[in-house]
């Protein structure tokens, strides 16, 4: 039927893997009856979909959206060759709004201790622990006018504008419990106000950013118990001084001077560690007796595990120094709230019916156990300074291992798994710990020293030998990678591919061998005019050099003027060819701009030095400046001319956004 996407009526059946066992498809229809987000007409992109899609946005953090959505379709045949536009999943976020993620949120959270789970509870009470962090947002008037953001000295923004997320979260399992999002110049106490009847029957643990009369009022009203640092100015007069050393005071409306009939009345525990600096709690457990200050001193400790958690957030799953992609002042705050279950390190994410998706974090041959046989394999190996360029032996070993003719091979950059993951910053301190002083005579004391670890939270070890013994000194030439049916994917292109079961035509090849050493293949200079690479079609590109190219050969001809000290001697056009034409500056200019690849690279391409390379770019970018066009970066990466080569053959028409 003419005007209906092959998505239509398909897309339903898309599913998040292992999170779908809480996000399941009943609680998204209930949810979306509630918020009246039905969908109007059958559509490419139903709200229930969008659910998924969103709670993907937040899980892959650093893909872009037609990578999410690979991530979502790959596993079924019907949807992973046409993939709708950007512009139609921003339009879908938009009707679907941030309130059904975030009623989902609400449903979801909540605590998950077990009753006496070690470090869970404390005299009946669970713990819990209130703290806050800030995310940036992408830089623009609404988000600004939304959130706010750091200023300089002078009241001028200074960085990103920035959310503030606030939340309760369970010490023992750091399982968020209720959270809020607001702006930057909101604070941390108006938020945790709000949660306070999440909090009932619980003993909260909060910094010293917290104390406040209002707040104490809403968490003791909600029935909840408080331990919270305070600084030395707050409730510093006593009232009464317990047998135990520690006093009760009043904390007032007006400040530690007033004398307001609005005060609560607190219990102060003051001491020092190691002789540092004066530590001062207040709680609202006036028996000394049943709450000793010391096993409250030691519990308040308790509330780092809350860091912990945000580290599973701000570093794993967003990255270091990243933004959050929207734009949308609506869009910011549900996906900076997680569910315990939204862990970067689930293991299956099946996208539905269809062939599931098998992942594995090893090599593919480990210990001698063959890869599974499923129609699409992904690959997922460590984030960050281990993942697999295709230039490894392993790349090769992979693709053959896995064979089959009905097998694709993916290999994923997949966000959480590098090496300083959760699970080494939790354990393997312990483990140091328990073979201090022990001489390691052998793998077997290795492997029981490792094993034999746990800690007072529950984790335990498993660790074997593995006795198997691997080839080493492998070299993998240009030659070899050649012969792979591998196609680069957009986004980092050397970390992540595809794996084809059957190779490439290699007759051309065969009648034209690469010679040994030779140059790799590069891309002629007119297909770096590529849309693919430039970010605007080619009759825009031709405007912007005819536009630029004027004022670029005035630059140059001063410069020259400037060099020699006068006028030209010599006709125009006599003596050395310039290495690059003006055309060619402002293309190198662009193509650098959108950070393809390295100046080195550039320089290959065009066949220059870096100098001369780097001279076109400080000639031409600050004219771009001056008519305003903006030349965005690309989310494509490139090592090598082949590299671009490859992409170029591959790569299909597209509609492509002007970059200015």
């Amino acid at each position: 039927m003419r005007g209906v996407h092959p998505w239509s009526g398909v897309s339903e059946r898309v599913r998040l893997g292992l999170i779908t066992q809480w996000v399941t498809p009943e609680l998204v229809d209930e949810v979306l009856s509630e918020c009246r987000k039905r969908d109007r007409r059958p559509g490419a992109l139903p709200a229930g979909f969008m659910v998924y899609f969103t709670l993907a946005l937040a899980l892959f953090h650093q893909d872009s959206y037609d990578d999410v959505d690979e991530q979502l379709v790959c596993g079924i045949h019907e949807l992973s060759g046409c993939i709708p536009h950007k512009a139609s999943f921003t339009r879908a976020r938009e009707r679907l709004g941030p309130e059904v993620v975030e009623r989902i949120f609400h449903r979801l959270a909540g605590p998950r201790a077990p009753v006496g789970l070690a470090g869970s509870f404390y005299r009946g009470m669970r713990l819990a622990a209130v703290d806050g962090f800030l995310l940036d947002v992408p830089d623009n008037e609404a988000n600004r006018r939304a959130f706010g953001g750091p200023k300089d000295s002078s009241g001028k923004p200074g960085g990103f504008p920035q959310v503030r997320v606030v939340t309760l979260t369970e010490t023992g399992t750091r399982s968020s419990i209720d959270a809020r999002v607001g702006g930057y110049n909101s604070g941390e106490r108006d938020p945790a106000v709000a949660m306070a009847a999440s909090a009932s029957g619980m003993l909260v643990i909060m910094d010293r950013g917290f104390p406040g009369v209002e707040l104490w009022k809403a968490y003791t009203g909600a029935g909840a118990h408080l331990l919270l640092r305070a600084r030395s100015c707050v409730a510093r007069r006593p009232v009464r001084h317990l047998p135990d050393g520690t006093y009760l005071a009043r904390m007032n409306l007006a400040g530690p001077k007033g004398a307001h009939p609005g005060g609560v009345l607190v219990r102060v525990i003051e001491y020092r560690v190691d002789g540092g600096e004066v530590i001062r709690l207040l709680t609202d457990l006036f028996d000394h007796d049943t709450y000793p200050a010391r096993e409250l001193a030691v519990l308040y400790h308790e509330r780092w595990e809350v860091e912990s958690a945000y580290r599973q957030i701000k570093t794993f799953q967003r990255g270091r120094q990243e933004v959050l992609r929207s734009t949308d002042p609506t869009q910011c705050g549900p996906p900076a709230r997680r569910h315990p279950a939204e862990d970067p390190q689930v293991p299956d994410r099946a996208g539905g019916e269809g062939p599931p998706e098998t992942r594995q974090r090893h090599p593919p041959t480990a210990r001698g156990r063959p890869l599974p046989q499923t129609a699409q394999l992904a690959v997922l190996l460590p984030a960050e300074g281990q993942t697999e360029s295709p230039t490894t032996p392993r790349t090769r070993q992979v693709h053959h291992t896995a064979g089959d003719d009905s097998s694709v091979v993916k290999q994923r950059h997949w966000p959480g798994t590098s090496k300083w993951n959760k699970i080494e910053h939790r354990l393997f301190s312990h483990i140091s710990m328990n073979w201090r002083g022990r001489p390691l005579t052998s793998h077997d004391v290795i492997v029981n020293s490792i094993a034999a670890t746990t800690t007072h939270t529950g984790l335990k070890v498993h660790a074997e030998l593995d006795p198997g013994t691997y080839d080493t000194g492998i070299k993998v030439t240009d030659s070899d990678i050649d012969a792979l049916p591998m196609n680069r994917h957009r986004f980092h292109g050397d970390w992540n591919y595809t794996l084809h079961p059957r190779p490439r035509d290699t007759t051309s090849a065969a009648k034209n061998p690469r010679p040994a050493g030779g140059p790799s293949p590069q891309p002629c200079a007119w297909r770096l005019r590529n849309p693919e690479l430039t970010g605007m079609p080619e009759p825009m590109l031709d405007e912007l050099i005819d536009q630029l190219a004027p004022k670029v050969d005035e630059l140059r001809e001063q410069g020259r003027i400037q060099q020699r000290g006068g006028e030209r001697i010599r006709a125009r056009g006599a003596g050395a060819k310039d290495k690059l034409t003006t055309a060619d500056r402002v293309l190198a200019t662009v193509l650098y701009l959108r950070k393809i690849g390295t100046r080195d690279l550039l320089s290959q391409l065009f066949g220059v030095n870096g100098s001369t390379l780097t001279r076109a770019v400080h000639q031409v970018q600050p004219l771009l400046a001056e008519h305003g066009c903006t030349i965005p970066p690309s989310t494509a990466r490139f090592r090598t001319p082949a590299d671009i080569a490859a992409f170029l053959a591959n790569s299909s028409p597209t509609e492509i956004k002007p970059a200015c």
